[in-house]
């Protein structure tokens, strides 16, 4: 009954057990929960929550529960779809950030299918003036943050604020003393998953025939 009751319309719980009973007169939750799925997603899921302002901008059906966070975004295609468009989006911004020569994107990353592609990864470079100029203010600063770290009267939240700014201005660093080859920005791209509640961008992606091309003249 629980299994049944994560969807707030009766009529597609009637409908999804009298499809199981039709092949098994023993139902399991787990059963009735997968069968669930592909009558829409929950508001309170993580896909759910990413896309419903836009879901619900283009008019998509919803099925109301008294509490919100169990009613279900039941148009599946609409959902897949504006989770595509966003990863895209995500995908192309990098793209002409970095200067990557194609952007992808794909709801699952599945790694066995990207078995064939290759990677790049950006190698050391001499930041400008501008550049080096902030790298020796970050140096300073990191400095400074770790000096407040060590104190051990530091409360959790204070020393957590303080690890996630060494984290920024770390990333920071690294962006300016690190940059991809123009042979390899000519070559590689980024493709944006949906990963772990949050949108994942694995960069540097090599198509298999581009690794062909490069085998070849080399």
């Amino acid at each position: 009954m629980k299994a049944f009751a994560d969807h707030p319309s009766q009529e597609v719980q009637r409908e999804v057990f009298e499809a199981l009973t039709k092949e098994d007169n023993h139902v399991q939750a787990y059963t009735v929960r997968n069968a669930l799925k592909s009558r829409g997603v929950q508001v309170s899921d993580d896909i759910g929550a990413f896309v419903r302002k836009d879901y619900e901008a283009r008019g998509g059906a919803i099925a109301a529960d008294l509490l919100d966070e169990h009613s279900v975004l039941e148009d599946s295609a609409l959902v897949e779809t504006i989770l595509l468009e966003k990863l895209a989006a995500a995908a192309e911004e990098a793209r002409a950030e970095i200067g990557f020569a194609w952007a992808d994107a794909v709801i699952q990353y599945d790694y066995a299918a990207m078995a064939d592609y290759g990677r790049v990864y950006p190698g050391p470079v001499e930041p400008d003036e501008k550049g080096q100029k902030r790298v020796d203010e970050i140096t300073a600063e990191l400095e400074k943050l770790e000096h407040e770290m060590e104190n051990e009267e530091l409360e959790d939240e204070a020393y957590n604020y303080l690890y996630d700014r060494v984290d920024e201005l770390e990333a920071e660093a690294r962006d300016l003393q690190e940059a991809y080859s123009a042979e390899d920005l000519a070559r590689s791209g980024v493709i944006a998953a949906w990963s772990h509640g949050k949108i994942s961008l694995h960069a540097g992606m090599v198509r298999p025939e581009a690794r062909v091309e490069s085998a070849g003249k080399a």
